[in-house]
């Protein structure tokens, strides 16, 4: 197992979930969806600029370039994940909070 920080030590635990109030729950649930649109339209952004430099015969693609691409959308996918994942443990957090009142 590998000692380097994950992305997930930054997003809200299943247990500090179930600690937050109505409106934390509110806040960090849209912060986590304006990330993770924002993390979608960066990914996407990256495609276009591999699709169009690759296809550039004068200047191209180098490979350490390419490398480093590749690892910053690994990095980056799994990021978006955790979001979803979180976002899916404050929604449902939300909707019980509401079943109580």
């Amino acid at each position: 197992m590998s000692n380097i920080p994950s992305w997930s030590n930054l997003l809200p635990s299943p247990s500090a979930v179930e600690k937050m109030g109505p409106e934390e729950l509110k806040m960090t649930g849209a912060a986590i969806d304006e990330y993770s649109f924002t993390l979608g339209c960066g990914i996407a952004a990256i495609g276009n600029l591999l699709a169009c430099t690759a296809s550039n015969s004068e200047t191209g693609l180098d490979m350490k370039t390419a490398a480093d691409i590749g690892w910053l959308i690994e990095s980056l996918g799994a990021l978006s994940a955790q979001l979803s994942n979180a976002s899916t443990g404050i929604q449902d957090r939300r909707r019980a909070a509401l079943k109580k009142e």
